[in-house]
């Protein structure tokens, strides 16, 4: 098998098992299950950056685990919006890697049938207790909170799963996804993953964690940020911290464009 046809079956394999999460499908009482809607619209787009860590014992993981191979190559992926048709978005799902080749696939997801788990999208506007998506039996947001993404405070929907599963040769593989999405679009802001696998004659053990961030989207513009004719900054919160007023640190990398200086 050549080098591109290994990167394929092999990013299929881990968008399978890490882009497209296997939820713990079961009934659950969600409230106001017509809340929401389709956030997002055709050209939308968002680039990630991800971090993967890998540390295993095990001499024969099972093959269902992430390459770990694969996922050091990857510079950064992302999602492009082609179009949505009621709750039916069809998007590009690309990831690009660090000797920039590329590998780009078009996906679609409908946000009213229980079998789509892809982690991109869920409703907007929704509310605690919300079902992610018009199939009752899906994850529901456990909170609201506002979060800083891409260069600006946004609020967002916090959802939690965790899912156990047994694979040969006799492992037990426990998945916990930590996932916020931005309330307004519903399109996906920071996913956190654990995967622990643990063989269960000799006590092996895989674990892997994988954070995949969004760093640019055209959905919203980054905060402005004002250094005042006094020095001071503001938003006080902005990602940037000075002792002086005079000698400025950016605590977080932001468009210049969002930068106003000496404004009063």
């Amino acid at each position: 098998m050549n080098r591109t046809a290994f990167f394929r079956t092999t990013l299929t394999l881990f968008l399978i098992s890490m882009l497209t999460l296997t939820f713990d499908i079961q009934p659950i009482e969600a409230s106001n299950q017509e809340s929401g809607t389709i956030g997002v619209k055709p050209s939308d787009y968002a680039v990630y950056q991800m971090t993967f860590n890998y540390t295993s014992n095990d001499p024969n993981p099972p093959g269902v685990l992430p390459n770990q191979s694969l996922c050091a190559e990857i510079e950064r992926l992302g999602i492009t919006v082609e179009s949505v048709v009621d709750k039916k978005i069809t998007f590009l799902e690309w990831v690009i890697f660090r000797n920039e080749t590329a590998m780009v696939e078009s996906k679609s997801m409908n946000l009213t049938e229980c079998s789509q788990t892809a982690m991109w999208f869920i409703l907007a506007n929704l509310e605690p207790g919300n079902s992610t998506s018009l199939c009752p039996a899906s994850p529901v947001v456990n909170a609201t909170s506002t979060r800083r993404y891409a260069g600006a405070f946004r609020e967002v929907n916090y959802v939690y799963d965790q899912h156990v599963s047994s694979y040969a040769p006799n492992h037990i593989v426990n998945q916990t996804h930590h996932l916020y999405y931005d309330k307004t679009t519903g399109i996906l802001d920071e996913v956190n993953t654990i995967i622990d696998c643990i063989e269960l004659t000799e006590g092996y053990e895989t674990y892997i964690s994988v954070r995949v961030l969004i760093k640019n989207t055209n959905t919203w513009q980054p905060d402005k940020i004002t250094i005042k004719a006094d020095g001071s900054v503001d938003p006080p919160t902005a990602p940037i911290t000075t002792l002086d007023n005079v000698t400025y640190r950016l605590t977080e990398m932001f468009s210049l464009s969002s930068l106003l200086k000496g404004a009063t």
